[in-house]
This record gives structure tokens, C-alpha cells and sequence, in this order.
């Protein structure tokens, strides 16, 4: 009898130890949550690459986000976009996602809008690109030239 409950208490621990191990998320479900820091780097409204009479935004810094493990820039990009009240607009009519306007600075024919990583540009669109814990996101408008 002894033995039957060293047993039957051995499996009790081994399965609550497993349960709280299993939920890495704050809300209770079984989503790993990664956090990312967003920053968007608007540009000055005399900016030569901005059309004329645009409104920009002040600068986003070091913006933390719980995000789901494997989103793309672009579900955190608009994720941050409805938490913050800021339009963001995609061209939706190429194989590609791209984002076309932030903030309502919109892309002209010599500049647009471009993400870092950590610092590093990435030539991977932002509909397949995921970023990795900790990364800092960095949303540019960029001379094309």
C-alpha cells in the first residue's frame, strides 16, 4: 500500500511540474509569446522624399510587444498599428506584401517604407519575414536611390 501511493504521489508531482512548464504564455494558453521592440522612424515633413503638404508623425522608440512566436513584420506591424491608431497601408495586387504607407506618410516614386532587424536590413518581404525574442524592429521611410 505504501508503495501504490509513493507511486501514485510520484506521478501527481511529475504532472504538475509538466503543467506549469507547458503554458509559456501570460493568458493562459498553450501560444508561445516572444516580445519585440517596434521603433518608426517618420521622416521630417520637409523631408524632399515626402510629398508635399504630409503630416508626419513623432518617432516611435523602443515600442515592447508581446507578439505570437512566428508572426511576421507585417501581423506585428498591424498589430501595433490597431493598438496605436495608426493607419498603415498595404499594396494588396502583387504576389508580395508591401507596406505602401505608415502614419499617412505614403510612399513616393523615389522613397518608401523598409524594416531592420537588430540594425541590419533585410531583403525579405514583410508578409514571410519573422522576427526572433528580443529583436528590435526598425521601420524606416528610405530613399529608394
Amino acid at each position: 500500500m505504501k508503495k501504490l501511493f509513493l507511486i501514485i504521489a510520484a506521478l501527481v508531482m511529475a504532472l504538475s511540474i509538466t503543467a506549469c512548464t507547458v503554458d509559456p504564455s501570460d493568458d493562459g494558453s498553450n501560444t508561445k509569446m516572444i516580445t519585440v521592440y517596434m521603433n518608426i522612424d517618420f521622416p521630417d515633413a520637409d523631408d524632399e522624399e515626402v510629398a508635399p503638404g504630409t503630416v508626419c508623425p513623432p518617432d516611435i522608440e523602443d515600442y515592447k510587444m508581446k507578439v505570437e512566436e512566428g508572426a511576421t513584420m507585417m501581423q506585428i506591424l498591424e498589430s501595433f498599428a490597431s493598438q496605436n491608431d495608426l493607419e498603415v497601408l498595404v499594396d494588396t495586387t502583387s504576389p508580395t506584401v508591401y507596406v505602401t504607407s505608415i502614419g499617412g506618410v505614403a510612399q513616393t516614386a523615389t522613397a518608401g517604407w523598409m524594416y531592420e532587424i537588430n540594425d541590419e536590413t533585410i531583403w525579405e518581404e514583410a508578409g514571410t519575414y519573422t522576427p526572433a525574442h528580443r529583436d528590435e524592429i526598425t521601420w524606416e521611410f528610405s530613399d529608394f536611390q
